[in-house]
């Protein structure tokens, strides 16, 4: 919530919490979104007051409030996206969010602040109550949600960074990259936010395929980002640096299968992610249902799933909204957009679309974390592209002027795409 905290005091000073919260191109996804948590939260609080169940009571609540923590930490990246926030504040923003984070996860590794101890008189053997305080800052911690913050950040620094830094300052975006990787495999521990790591910074390249002038750097550079990534837990886990250095045993595995808390044996776990990755997909699990949650299993995600066609139609929404953003920026940067071009942009919109569905169609697995990943796609989506001012100052053809520059060329018979 420290985020929320600087993100709302930027706002303020920038023109706004309303428009920086509900702007026009948010507003489709927020409003939905708060309706949809707000009917989740009702019906899980109704059901927790007939079963006379306090643990549940708190546990849902705090499974609200940490899928409204993702959507608004990747609704205020949307709107760093401005040109009149620079890239200096948006810098000093995201460094400052990341070393809070960090500090969070390793307070609650190293059990500095314990709430499962203070709070154990009032719930005795409730389990759910010692589920949800656990997940607050106990025995157990939860890296997840540092790990999908640190993810959504690093999807604003590659995307605006990108375009908008000069050269020799992007020695400080790769040491951004490699520092928030880092964090997330040595800090928190988190399989899910290894894998969101990989999407945030792969997408933005992934999209500047696109751009005719880009693609082939984009190409070589998205080929070598998920080679690198892919082949880091195998590296790590053989690696006598890492046995060396980082060798957390004090942090307690999430998994309940591993007896080794240790960082080697962490990264043997997610290697076995990348192995298992295709028959999960086959199988209609989802790249999310490798991880056990059978300490957070607090009814909140069955409410949800079993309640019917509401929260189906709400999630055909944040597919289809995104994609049509995605098209719709996609067109205006090339008019004369190939047939070729526009199957690839549809098939790798159905395939973020299946991943998704996939993953959700186990029950227990469609937590705050999926939604996060929404979110983070959304913002992908709507960040990757370079802003007016940027091109304007770099002396390219403005983005929102390609069209017009498109139809006046091919009047004059010389736009040859």
């Amino acid at each position: 919530m420290i985020q929320l905290m600087v993100f709302y005091l930027l706002a303020k000073k920038k023109g706004g919490v309303n428009n920086v919260f509900f702007g026009r191109k948010t507003r489709p996804l927020a409003i939905p979104y708060l309706l949809l948590t707000f009917w989740i939260l009702s019906v899980t609080l109704i059901v927790s007051i007939f079963s006379l169940s306090i643990g549940t009571l708190f546990s849902t609540i705090i499974s609200s409030l940490s899928t409204m923590k993702a959507f608004l930490i990747a609704i205020v990246i949307i709107n760093l996206s401005k040109d009149k926030i620079t890239v200096k504040t948006q810098f000093i923003i995201v460094i400052a969010c990341l070393l809070i984070e960090l500090f969070i996860v390793y307070a609650q590794a190293n059990n500095f602040f314990d709430i499962h101890e203070w709070l154990s008189p009032l719930y005795r053997r409730d389990r759910r109550f010692n589920s949800a305080a656990s997940r607050i800052g106990g025995t157990y911690g939860n890296p997840n949600s540092a790990a999908v913050a640190i993810a959504a950040m690093l999807s604003l620094v590659v995307s605006k960074f990108t375009f908008e830094v000069k050269p020799f300052h992007r020695i400080f975006l790769i040491i951004i990259i490699i520092f928030s990787f880092y964090s997330v495999v040595a800090f928190t521990g988190s399989r899910t936010g290894m894998l969101m790591c990989i999407i945030a910074i792969s997408m933005p390249f992934l999209i500047l395929m696109f751009l005719r002038k880009h693609r082939k750097k984009a190409l070589i550079l998205t080929i070598g980002i998920f080679v690198i990534q892919c082949s880091l837990p195998s590296i790590l886990n053989n690696s006598k640096w890492s046995k060396r250095y980082i060798n957390f045993t004090n942090i307690e595995s999430i998994d309940q299968s591993l007896e080794d808390p240790s960082f080697t044996a962490r990264v043997a776990n997610w290697e076995s992610i990348f192995n298992n990755m295709q028959n999960d997909i086959l199988g209609g699990k989802g790249l999310l249902s490798r991880e056990s949650w059978i300490v957070t299993d607090n009814g909140y995600v069955s409410v949800f799933l079993y309640g019917g066609l509401v929260g189906l139609c709400f999630y055909i929404w944040f597919l289809l909204y995104p994609a049509i953003i995605m098209l719709n920026h996609l067109f205006r940067l090339n008019s004369t957009l190939p047939f070729f071009d526009i199957v690839l942009l549809s098939g790798g919109i159905t395939c973020i679309s299946i991943l998704i569905i996939a993953s959700i169609t186990v029950p227990i697995y469609a937590n705050a974390k999926l939604n996060a990943t929404f979110m983070i796609i959304i913002a992908l989506s709507l960040n990757s592209i370079p802003s007016t001012k940027a091109m304007t100052a770099r002396g390219k053809p403005v983005v929102g002027d390609m069209t017009k520059l498109c139809t006046q060329a091919r009047n004059k018979r010389i736009c040859h795409d």
